[in-house]
């Protein structure tokens, strides 16, 4: 579509982007040549984390991608621009909408300044989400940990917060299955089986997708089958 000033305007497809992350898995990844495919995923097999650390990193990637996407400004600031967010004299409602794009997308430098500032990590703003809830869903576990940090009461009560349809942090990221988050939710006071409006419940949303290592920490932490 054309934008406001007549250049043509980049809008990103949310549902498509978001129904690729289940899809990704380096194990059917494809080479020209048979012996490359081999290598490339024996290497990776090897390497720290191994398919499901790569996998895992990709989905944080398209999640990260599609929470700052409308944040132009928010991107901008978190690759230096000074000028792209005006923090004086900002609302908290304002500042708490740049911070679930930033925790969203693992902005953590830029995330902190603005929790400083007076970023709400609990406060859902238009949208449906709250930082803390998008830092979680993009997989963000670092975002995770600073907005439980600044969140009022303290991080127990946080990881306990229950946002759009009663949701959790702790279910948003083990809709992508993203572990490392899910850990850091779990070590602050969790519960892995706290389940949303409709009854579903993290275990749940993590092997509908088959996230083996979200399904084995969870089992890990007390979720029941």
């Amino acid at each position: 579509p054309d934008s406001a000033d007549g250049c043509r305007a980049f809008v990103v497809d949310q549902d498509m982007s978001k129904s690729l992350a289940p899809l990704i898995d380096i194990e059917q990844a494809e080479a020209s040549v048979p012996a490359d495919q081999e290598r490339i995923i024996n290497d990776v097999r090897a390497s720290e984390g191994g398919t499901d650390g790569l996998n895992s990193g990709v989905r944080r990637m398209i999640e990260g991608s599609t929470t700052c996407a409308d944040a132009p400004e928010v991107q901008a600031a978190a690759c230096g621009d000074d000028g792209a967010l005006q923090l004086d004299g900002a609302s908290a409602t304002q500042l708490t909408d740049w911070a679930v794009a930033a925790a969203g997308g693992g902005y953590n430098e830029l995330l902190r300044k603005l929790l400083g500032a007076g970023a709400e990590p609990l406060t859902v703003v238009p949208g449906d989400m709250a930082p803390l809830a998008a830092a979680a869903q993009s997989g963000m576990a670092e975002a995770v940990r600073l907005c439980l940090a600044a969140a009022p009461g303290g991080a127990a009560a946080a990881a306990k917060q229950q946002f759009h349809e009663k949701s959790t942090a702790l279910y948003s990221a083990a809709l992508g299955g993203h572990a490392e988050a899910m850990g850091v939710l779990l070590d602050a006071g969790a519960d892995p089986n706290q389940a949303e409006e409709t009854g579903m419940a993290p275990l749940h949303e993590a092997a509908d997708d088959l996230y083996l290592p979200a399904m084995r920490l969870l089992l890990e932490k007390g979720a029941a089958v």
